[in-house]
């Protein structure tokens, strides 16, 4: 187990888990920046209210990538399929 303190947002976090101290600190980067974007254009929100859009932000990022990856092994299929009778002719 490692241990990790992050800075998100001005508040510090004593992250536990098994990945390693960068990869923590680069997740952390990538939420405190998110909050940060949302905080710029978002004036006045509570702390509370920009962790949940910055959550909904990237769980958006997340969804849309795993669907782009589902489409790209779809295309990958037919084409193996495709390249598969192509040389069997």
């Amino acid at each position: 187990m490692h241990r990790v303190e992050v800075e998100i947002f001005g508040q510090f976090y004593n992250i536990i888990g098994e990945d390693d101290a960068e990869r923590v600190r680069y997740l952390a980067r990538l939420v405190n920046d998110r909050m940060d974007e949302i905080a710029r254009t978002s004036k006045g929100m509570s702390a509370l209210k920009i962790a949940i859009l910055a959550a909904l932000n990237i769980s958006d990022d997340l969804v849309r990538t795993r669907e782009t990856l589902l489409k790209l092994q779809d295309s990958e299929k037919r084409l193996l399929l495709e390249l598969e009778r192509v040389v069997e002719e």
